[in-house]
């Protein structure tokens, strides 16, 4: 069934109005609610133009708010070009001032895309589906019953999950592709074995096994960990199994909106947290008073002996969205630790009042150990351990060795990607500095005369210097005539302009040609 712009500018609650585009009997095939920005619409277009969405032909978009940019003409030119590309038939949203630029009025015109403004975009979702459904009946009385329980404990998204499953009659679980509820149990995915295969960050999936049903509608927040609202029930009609379809949807938007709003908010967290542990380590002894009650209040003790964590993922990861789960691991291991996220992965620290003994020493890396693995279930990391040092200065040094050993430890499968800092030895930790970003642009600029000339040039440099400036070595290792390294030697002298002979140049040159034959790829000689 479809319905017409008629249709839907006649709805006295909520009301919508046209902005530009078709005329009134454009037709409406489907509701799509889309919760966050034009940026994140336009991905979900060209997924829907990949085959990885529902057909959007004939779709009304409804943009719900919770994105981080607002409706900018560019922007919304852009997406309204894409929609009509793909078949959509019109856009509503509450849009600034209940306006739109005449430039966007006119491509809209020229598209045949309608164009609508309304002050309640989650209502009008709900009424739009109604008129689509053209059902009075258990479908829409979900419906009601799911949006009534949203206006009351949408600050809760936990009660809310809990009066919809007691309104509806069926437990209700909001799961993530793990199985990890919103609440303290847990999901049994193992239950239905083809559930996994199933699941997609769109598409709602019902399967059933005897006289079990399980539906599961997916809850579209932007580009963050997936979520799906599920009910696993038994002899259900299929009557009951549309009407539930339906009222998991309706319920998915209202979720989408709070996980959005609830993900902005730590997101402002985690910048302050990690802002705050800046200002704490650049203060050193000398602590700022208001710094230090911010601290406190954050629950960090900053007197006392501390000792850092730095957990490095091996593969790109959402950190702030696993932050709960990290600081959950720490707890189930015995370890009270702070846990700031990082750009990548984590930083964390334990506070004691005196140093630790040898053997509490060994229990935490033990601890350490059993929390790498059971994050192993979600993502690979390397941990590394720094050493233990009073007062602030402390808590920084700390860190410092803790990413230093986190560093190492993830090119080291032979320790288990686990190394503790006072395990290291002076030489791992200097080469293991020239991997530094800033330290591999300071080597660019340095050999930078070298490359231009012939990369060459500085291959031989540096194998000259491993092999203790011997010439008849370098010829051997790089298989080439000893007169071709002398000459290449003589041109790098010549474009470097440093004395070789003197240690301290000799050093930086070969720290800086270790750091950049990393990056450079050999070629034939």
């Amino acid at each position: 069934m479809n319905i017409s712009l008629t249709e839907l500018l006649a709805l006295r609650n909520p009301r919508c109005r046209s902005l530009g585009g078709p005329s009134t009997e454009e037709r409406i095939a489907s509701v799509v609610p889309h919760v966050g920005d034009l940026v994140e619409l336009n991905n979900t277009i060209r997924m829907s133009a990949r085959n990885q969405l529902p057909d959007l032909r004939g779709a009304l978009v409804v943009m719900l708010g919770g994105g981080r940019e607002p409706l900018t003409s560019w922007r919304l030119d852009a997406t309204i070009a894409q929609l009509a590309a793909v078949g959509a038939s019109a856009i509503v949203g509450n849009f600034p001032n209940g306006d739109v630029p005449a430039a966007t009025v006119a491509l809209a015109e020229r598209l045949s895309f309608a164009v609508l403004h309304t002050e309640q975009p989650w209502q009008l979702s709900v009424a739009a589906r109604d008129l689509l459904t053209d059902s009075q009946g258990p479908s829409l009385t979900l419906v009601r019953t799911v949006i009534t329980q949203a206006s009351r404990h949408l600050d809760d998204l936990d009660r809310y999950i809990k009066s919809v499953s007691a309104r509806i009659g069926h437990e209700v679980w909001l799961v993530d592709a793990s199985g990890s509820s919103s609440g303290d149990e847990v999901f049994d995915l193992t239950q239905w074995p083809r559930l996994r295969e199933a699941l997609h960050p769109v598409h709602k999936v019902v399967l059933e096994a005897g006289r079990r049903t399980l539906i599961a509608v997916p809850v579209r927040v932007g580009q963050g960990a997936q979520r799906w609202l599920i009910v696993d029930s038994e002899n259900l009609s299929a009557a009951e199994c549309r009407a539930l379809e339906f009222g998991l949807e309706a319920a998915a938007i209202a979720v989408a909106h709070r996980l959005t709003l609830r993900r902005l908010h730590e997101e402002r967290g985690s910048q302050q947290r990690a802002f705050l542990l800046g200002e704490v380590l650049r203060s050193g002894a000398e602590i700022v008073p208001t710094v230090r009650a911010q601290a406190l209040d954050a629950g960090w003790q900053l007197e006392g002996f501390h000792t850092a964590i730095r957990v490095l993922p091996a593969e790109e990861i959402d950190a702030l969205a696993l932050r709960m789960r990290v600081q959950d691991v720490f707890s189930r291991a015995g370890l009270d630790v702070a846990v700031v996220e990082q750009a990548s992965g984590w930083v964390a620290w334990r506070t004691e009042t005196r140093p630790p003994e040898h053997a509490m020493a060994n229990a935490t890396r033990a601890a350490l150990r059993r929390v790498q693995l059971e994050l192993a279930a979600q993502v690979t990391v390397a941990v590394g351990l720094g050493g233990t040092y009073p007062g602030v200065g402390g808590l920084a040094t700390s860190i410092r060795e803790a990413g230093e050993a986190a560093r190492l430890a993830a090119n080291r499968p032979q320790s288990g990607f686990f190394l503790a800092f006072d395990s290291i030895n002076s030489a791992q930790i200097l080469l293991a500095r020239t991997e530094d970003s800033l330290f591999t642009a300071s080597a660019s600029d340095l050999l930078q005369p070298l490359l231009d000339e012939n990369p060459h040039l500085l291959e031989t440099l540096s194998a000259f210097l491993d092999q203790e400036s011997s010439v008849g070595e370098t010829a051997a290792v790089l298989g080439i005539h000893r007169n071709t390294v002398a000459d290449r030697l003589r041109r790098a002298r010549t474009l470097l302009r440093m004395d070789l002979e003197d240690p301290d140049a000799r050093l930086a040159v070969h720290l800086a040609c270790r750091a950049l034959t990393r990056a450079v790829p050999s070629r034939d000689h």
